[in-house]
């Protein structure tokens, strides 16, 4: 299979294919009307290369079971204000509005249900050996606790596959560095 640029694509992997790192356990916290989820984990890239990684939105199906398909709505770019209507598993499609973007730093963006509003963000912290990734997904509205009920381990899955699925695509995409600047096999 190519995309439009005739560069060969893999096919998407399934949700259950990728191994969980035993370390990616998911933080909830809740609040009346709000229901919070974080992921922190370590990615042995150079921030620029998860940075490339998640603005090129329309390639996500490539990396991660979390996104079937991806295009741009507005904009085709990730800034503020720009669009991307995303097809989930176990989720109907949704058109995420960007609301804040930091080039090599991360964004937010959100989309709007009935009856509450959800927020993600994709945030990287440099680090000596690569990066920190965080990964938030928020539940804002009167009906935000049932939502959490209805789809809150989907919502945990969800970050602990797409934080794999990046490590793994960012592993044979770029290869780790030792300190002497070649590539660890």
């Amino acid at each position: 299979m190519r995309d439009n640029t005739g560069i060969a694509l893999s096919r998407p992997l399934p949700l259950d294919a990728i191994r969980l790192p035993a370390a990616a356990a998911v933080l909830v916290s809740r609040a009346p009307r709000c229901v919070s989820y974080e992921l922190h984990g370590h990615l042995a890239a150079p921030p620029a290369a998860v940075w490339a990684a998640l603005r090129d939105v329309e390639r996500w199906p490539r990396w991660t079971p979390t996104v079937t398909r991806a295009a741009w709505v507005h904009q085709a770019t990730l800034v503020t204000g720009a669009r991307v209507r995303l097809h989930q598993p176990g989720l109907l499609p949704a058109t995420w509005t960007v609301e804040q973007a930091e080039p090599f730093r991360g964004f937010s963006w959100s989309c709007q249900g009935l009856g509450v509003s959800v927020q993600a963000g994709h945030w990287i912290e440099p680090a000596a050996d690569g990066c920190q990734l965080c990964l938030t997904i928020t539940l804002r509205g009167p009906c935000a606790a049932a939502a959490a009920l209805l789809f809150g381990r989907l919502n945990q899955r969800y970050l602990q596959r797409e934080l794999a699925g990046l490590a793994e695509y960012l592993g044979r995409c770029h290869p780790p560095v030792s300190m002497n600047g070649d590539a660890t096999p």
